[in-house]
């Protein structure tokens, strides 16, 4: 569709590359392009921000791990969400939506795993 592609723009040709069927849900696909790249940009500055603080040998009290690891959820829940409609609704998989995924849902899970210890 126009509108699809108008909307897509670059984000386009990887949702395009991996169609599994036509795009059914044009609008879909657009306010999840459009939104998605900007909370992912956004979202994964903070654990690469506590990775290198770690890795500088800050240490962090339990109540940030908790506040760490909900903001981690809030993300895990957006990409299982984002997957239902990549899948289901719009009909296409798009290559680095797939690495946020593989990202985010075992870095929530360990996290998670952590901090209950």
């Amino acid at each position: 569709s126009p509108l699809l592609k108008a909307s897509l723009g670059v984000h386009g040709l990887a949702l395009a590359a991996l169609a599994l069927e036509p795009a059914r849900a044009p609008l879909a696909a657009a306010a999840i392009v459009a939104n998605h790249v900007l909370l992912g940009v956004a979202g994964l500055v903070a654990p690469i921000a506590v990775g290198v603080a770690l890795l500088a040998g800050a240490r962090f009290d339990r109540w940030f791990w908790w506040a760490f690891v909900t903001g981690v959820f809030g993300a895990y829940l957006f990409v299982h969400w984002l997957f239902q409609q990549a899948v289901y609704e719009i009909g296409a998989l798009c290559p680095w939506c797939m690495l946020v995924w593989l990202v985010v849902i075992p870095m929530f899970w360990w996290l998670l795993l952590w901090c209950l210890k």
